[in-house]
């Protein structure tokens, strides 16, 4: 129920990923045009005579997620909308389980009565159609600045209905206050055009801009840069590019810098980066920083490519780039249609991810996203990373009877001690470090570095095999890169290794006490990671609906539950190849009686400890030789990864075999590709 498209990549939603052209969405229904009360007169807040407000939660509540970025200009009229729902009884089936979605625009009040698809350009120009609960506001020909609410209202009267907002819209004469152009060769014309995007941003801060644009006229590689001052507008700082470019760091000041040097910042709070002509550049950069100073105003990435040249596995100073940080973007960003490859961290933490594509992908997609939508992910592993690599061999030949070398910490320390004995005596002792002094210093930060401490022992002997990796990730075979205590080295020469304790995941909550989110519309296929893993709770209202998550690899990683879990609706997700776990036991899965795990298909759905009653599992299918899940109705059993799809190889992954001979009464109206689904359907995705 995400996004439609046709082909692929350029298409974001389609019945399988081989480039078929999905089934038409039904017509949409028409979307009411609101305009704000009389009373509002520009200001903020000036039409409500009381605001509206989200009532405290004391139970469940419908999940409500933006799907449109707000802080948007507009001269006439505005298409927005929230994707929403609840379980009404187990069912989202009738208008996804709401009674209305009422929204609140300056004073004005109107129902929208039922979801439905709409479509509109993105910032490519491509017509991208998105299921959800859609207005249009109006300009009324007053300027300013407008806010909007949204109230769901569920279907189940024993739930609590939730309001989100305010979000900031800006009713305008033009869409910009201020056009500015960057062209490096040609000469500065002040307040019009300049040679740097620096230059440009602080001619927009020096104006007090609040939605400026700064066109790139000329192609090829530009230096991003700061700003002199910190500063941040009402609305966005646009960037558009007339041609293909390419936004960098400065590689000389990286090489010599700190990790400080290696992000794109620029100290402009509130930046739209819009248009596929315009690629950001990761080979010199960690991050993408978000000025906190400022409040965190989120950027916007619409329509952009975002990428390593250097490809997927590009280590950073000898250690993988993920390290010390836990999102690739800063400050719970919008993205919109964008292209990401050889990145980490794609959406983790954004406020909204839709219709992106993943290549060549690591660590995390969607982690903490509050809003996943209609995202294509074509190949996600860690596995270069996680893989052990031979690093140094290690012997003693001395006069002592033993000899052994143990190291103190972890990979993920600051700093580990090495410790050589000898007759259970310490010989000599070696700290690494991993700080960016350390790396310029070279003198305790490499493997060579140990090995070079270790040859200056009497009587030890150490052979260097890969000095690719940092000294900091120095492990024993399968020890994860953690501390190891007295290893013999006399016996035999011992073999060392570089770890790095990687954990992937698709979408996993981390955030304790985390509510309100939407896992919905995405098809991930080349997975090599747990593809949801929710443990970090109280997990509150989420919606994980018409999800495919195809894992090549079917018993590394599991999905699983754990800790308090209220208001959890799991349904139609199609689990190719992995086990799913609700791992009472060791992670404490406690569900309340709104959750509702139902028309599935997955290898196999596991208690690990005694079953809770209060979560309803329903009309699953299992692959054959599945075990029932204690507690569950309507399961049905059969098939494989290779008889249930269509050509899971090929990528498509429309029910076959014993998913086409055992239907079920589906519990949401339309499939992953917007077919709507009758009276009795497959269970999974796809219909």
């Amino acid at each position: 129920m995400g996004r439609f498209g046709t082909g692929f990549p350029a298409g974001r939603r389609r019945r399988i990923l081989d480039g078929s052209t999905p089934p038409p969405p039904p017509p949409p229904p028409g979307v009411s045009e609101i305009s704000p009360a009389l009373a509002w007169d520009g200001t903020a807040g000036s039409g409500f005579a009381s605001l509206p407000a989200d009532p405290t939660r004391v139970t469940a509540k419908p999940a409500l997620r933006l799907i449109v970025p707000p802080r948007q200009t507009f001269t006439d009229t505005l298409l927005i909308g929230v994707y929403a729902g609840a379980n009404n009884a187990g069912s989202l089936y009738t208008n996804m389980g709401l009674s209305f979605v009422r929204v609140h625009y300056e004073g004005t009040s109107h129902d929208i009565a039922a979801p439905s698809y709409q479509s509109f350009a993105d910032a490519n120009g491509n017509i991208v159609s998105y299921f959800g609960w859609w207005a249009k506001l109006k300009h009324n020909g007053t300027n300013g600045v407008s806010q909007v609410y949204f109230e769901a209202v569920p279907s189940d009267a024993t739930m609590q209905s939730r309001v989100a907002g305010p979000y900031t819209f800006f009713p305008a004469a033009a869409l910009h206050d201020l056009e500015l152009e960057v062209a490096p060769s040609q000469a500065q014309i002040t307040g019009q055009r300049y040679q740097t995007l620096r230059a440009a941003r602080d001619y927009a801060r020096s104006q007090g801009a609040n939605h400026p644009r700064i066109t790139i006229t000329e192609g090829g590689d530009l230096v991003f840069g700061d700003t002199v001052a910190s500063y941040v507008g009402q609305g966005y700082l646009t960037y558009e590019a007339s041609v293909p470019v390419t936004l960098t760091l400065d590689a000389a000041t990286v090489a010599t810098g700190t990790r400080a040097d290696a992000r794109f910042r620029s100290k402009y709070g509130r930046q739209h980066f819009k248009g596929a002509n315009i690629t950001l550049d990761f080979k010199h950069a960690l991050e993408i920083y978000n000025e906190s100073g400022l409040g965190s105003p989120p950027d916007w990435f619409d329509g952009i490519n975002i990428t390593n040249p250097n490809g997927r596995y590009d280590l950073w100073r000898g250690y993988p780039r993920s390290r010390k940080l836990s999102t690739l973007i800063r400050g719970r960003p919008w993205l919109t249609e964008c292209s990401f490859s050889n990145v980490p961290y794609n959406g983790t933490s954004a406020s909204l991810m839709r219709g992106c594509t993943v290549s060549q992908g690591w660590q995390e997609i969607a982690t903490d996203c509050d809003c996943a939508l209609g995202n294509v992910i074509n190949d996600f592993n860690s596995g270069d990373y996680i893989a052990a690599v031979n690093a140094m061999q290690v012997s003693y030949a001395g006069a002592g009877a033993t000899a052994t070398l143990s190291c103190s910490g972890d990979w993920n320390s600051t700093s580990r001690t090495f410790t050589a004995k000898v007759d259970g005596s310490e010989v000599g002792t070696f700290t690494v470090n991993d700080s960016d002094a350390d790396y310029l210093a070279g003198t305790n930060y490499t493997v060579q570095n140990v090995v070079d401490w270790i040859n200056a022992l009497s009587g030890w002997s150490a052979t260097l095999l890969d000095n690719s990796r940092f000294a900091t990730a120095i492990s024993i075979p399968g020890g994860n890169a953690g501390a190891f205590t007295d290893i013999d080295v006399m016996s035999a020469a011992f073999t060392f290794v570089t770890e790095f304790d990687i954990h992937p995941d698709f979408y996993q909550v981390t955030h304790v006490g985390k509510e309100n989110g939407v896992l919905a519309d995405n098809v991930g296929g080349g997975i090599v990671a747990q593809s949801l893993f929710m443990k970090d709770g109280p997990s509150s209202d989420f919606l994980v609906l018409n999800n495919v998550f195809d894992n090549t690899n079917s018993t590394q990683y599991l999905s699983q539950l754990g800790d308090d879990h209220s208001h959890v609706v799991i349904a139609h997700n199609s689990w190719t190849r992995q086990d799913f776990w609700l791992r009472v036991n060791v992670l404490g899965y406690n569900p309340d009686s709104y959750c509702l795990v139902a028309n599935n298909t997955a290898p196999l759905l596991f208690w690990e400890d005694a079953a809770d009653g209060e979560v309803t599992i329903a009309a699953n299918h299992f692959h054959a030789g599945a075990s029932d899940p204690v507690g569950a109705t309507g399961s049905s059993f059969g098939g494989d990864e290779d008889t249930l799809f269509a050509n899971i190889a090929g990528g498509d992954y429309a029910p076959a075999g014993a998913l086409l001979t055992n239907l079920k009464s589906p519990v949401l109206r339309y499939d992953l590709a917007g077919a709507q689904r009758g009276a009795s359907a497959p269970a999974g995705a796809l219909a």
